[in-house]
């Protein structure tokens, strides 16, 4: 609308009516802020739309993701939110036709996390259990070890009086003397701190068997204090298995197994040393043929 055309219509001036300048110029101000008000509105109306027009799509997009994610909306909760989309409450009609699938996305999210949680715990008592069974299994081949020595004709040549003989190339008591490295090297403090572990070992019986391995460094103890330090070791090691076992670290029935394996070429030495002799002899082949 030209300025002409707005003192018709909006003033009812007639056309050639003299207007003097002062009034003409408040006339020319009042013509301006009608073309600016009538501006605006024009872009408010504009806006309006346009924002309608993003909230339809909106609208049409949380119906189709909750179709999508097999969440039905309820009709009077889109009728509600229609309603207030009407009276240009966008965002709060949005949220109220997307709740149900945010409430669905929510729970998918927690069940998705606790799923993670899970597999995770899963993972961690699987590596709990894998390390436990090969900490079980080093202690069986300690006990096997253990019974290698003590069943070695070669034994009294690796401790007390008769030690010298260890160092003889080829003779029985330097293959004993390798079962009694390879039993020191087993019984290292870091070892027998994971056997403890293994079987919840109290630190009472801790000391007791790591007195027992520095005993067994020194070669020159007795035969008899060599057999009992070596029974307590094989005490401590079958301990921690089945208590292992009792804890639920390992398998059920897999300690006695492991023990009895361990402890079967113990067993062959003791039926063939029966058929020589009903009891044994010496107070050593007594300790050596004890088993706890």
């Amino acid at each position: 609308m030209d300025f002409g055309t707005y003192l018709k219509q909006e003033l009812g001036y007639q056309s050639g009516q003299f207007i003097p300048q002062r009034e003409a110029q408040a006339l020319q101000a009042k013509y301006n802020k009608y073309i600016q008000d009538a501006e605006q509105k024009l872009e408010s109306a504009d806006a309006a739309k346009a924002r309608q027009a993003a909230a339809d799509i909106q609208m049409a997009e949380t119906v189709k993701q909750s179709k999508e994610a097999g969440v039905e909306i309820p009709q009077d909760r889109i009728s509600a939110a229609l309603g207030l989309m009407q009276t240009g409450q966008q965002k709060e009609a949005l949220e109220l036709a997307g709740q149900p699938l945010a409430i669905k996305q929510a729970e998918d999210i927690k069940r998705t996390l606790k799923e993670e949680e899970e597999r995770k715990s899963n993972e961690v008592k699987l590596a709990g259990s894998e390390a436990a069974l090969r900490a079980a299994g080093d202690a069986s081949y300690a006990i096997k070890t253990i019974n290698e020595l003590t069943s070695s004709p070669g034994f009294s040549g690796v401790f007390g009086a008769k030690s010298g003989f260890k160092w003889l190339p080829g003779t029985k008591a330097r293959d004993a003397e390798a079962s009694r490295k390879a039993i020191v090297s087993l019984a290292t403090t870091d070892s027998m701190r994971k056997f403890q572990g293994l079987g919840s070992m109290s630190d009472a019986e801790f000391a007791v068997a790591k007195t027992a391995a520095t005993k067994l460094e020194d070669t020159y103890i007795s035969d008899e204090a060599a057999a009992q330090e070596l029974n307590r070791l094989r005490d401590y090691f079958s301990t921690s298995i089945r208590r292992a076992e009792e804890l639920g670290k390992i398998p059920k029935g897999s300690s006695e197994k492991m023990i009895s394996e361990a402890m079967a070429n113990l067993a062959k030495s003791k039926v063939s040393s029966t058929e020589e002799t009903a009891t044994p002899k010496t107070k050593t082949e007594l300790l050596k043929a004890k088993i706890k």
